[in-house]
């Protein structure tokens, strides 16, 4: 059954996804910030059962990390939108990662929440490489160069392809990372095809929530008016 929330493959995505092996046993890395402002610069959001969907038809997906700054407390309803969310994707089968947020003082003097999961994310890549000898490729959905030495760690044993986009302005892609990686993906071509129907009132596949999950103007969406309940997330550390 075709749903708003269904992934079509066609002819076009199977050009854009060429680069993924078939049975390649695949991990595939999110770093939420970087991969958003990525997704605002194009003007569009994910629809992330569409991506998994996508993943899963391309190749052997093994697991999906996707790395978060734990919600600040500082604004509740914020933070409780976050929440419902990310509950959302652990219960649509992606391993949300937490990092504590953490505040520092900017150049004025200013308390700014740190906001990066670089160090959190390639722990975890590596250790999982190098702690399952069956996956032979990593999918990392980031355009930032601080993960360029963690792909040339990796390359020995599992081909890296990198997802992000060097189309808008501001790029959110280093040159160096998409030089490095052994494939690259380009986060505008995949729009019309995983965009995120906001209009969509159900969220069909694995999830019993009964309302779509709206974007918030900022950050993550926010599953808004859930009829049922979905199971709690769970801080997942990096071992």
């Amino acid at each position: 059954m075709l749903t708003q929330h269904t992934f079509v493959p066609n002819e076009q995505t199977d050009i854009i996804f060429r680069g993924l092996r078939k049975n390649a046993r695949t991990a595939v890395f999110i770093d939420e910030a970087n991969i958003r402002n990525t997704e605002r610069a194009l003007r569009f959001n994910l629809d992330f059962i569409k991506l998994r969907q996508a993943f899963e038809h391309y190749t052997d997906i093994s697991s999906l990390n996707y790395f978060v700054v734990s919600p600040s407390s500082e604004n509740r309803r914020d933070a409780s939108s976050q929440q419902k969310f990310y509950e959302w994707m652990e219960f649509n089968e992606y391993r949300v990662h937490y990092k504590p947020s953490s505040l520092r003082s900017d150049d004025d003097g200013v308390s700014v929440n740190k906001t990066n999961v670089d160090s959190e994310l390639i722990t975890e890549a590596m250790r999982l490489v190098f702690s399952d000898r069956s996956i032979s490729q990593i999918i990392l959905m980031s355009g930032d160069g601080d993960y360029i030495s963690m792909i040339a760690a990796l390359q020995p044993l599992a081909r890296c392809i990198v997802i992000s986009s060097e189309k808008p302005a501001p790029v959110h892609l280093s040159r160096g990372l998409k030089k490095k990686c052994d494939c690259f993906i380009d986060l505008a071509d995949m729009k019309p095809y995983l965009a995120h129907n906001r209009k969509a009132r159900n969220l069909e596949g694995k999830t019993d929530v009964a309302s779509a999950a709206e974007h918030t103007t900022e950050i993550a969406p926010a599953i808004i008016g859930a009829e049922n309940t979905v199971p709690a997330a769970t801080s997942i550390g990096a071992g």
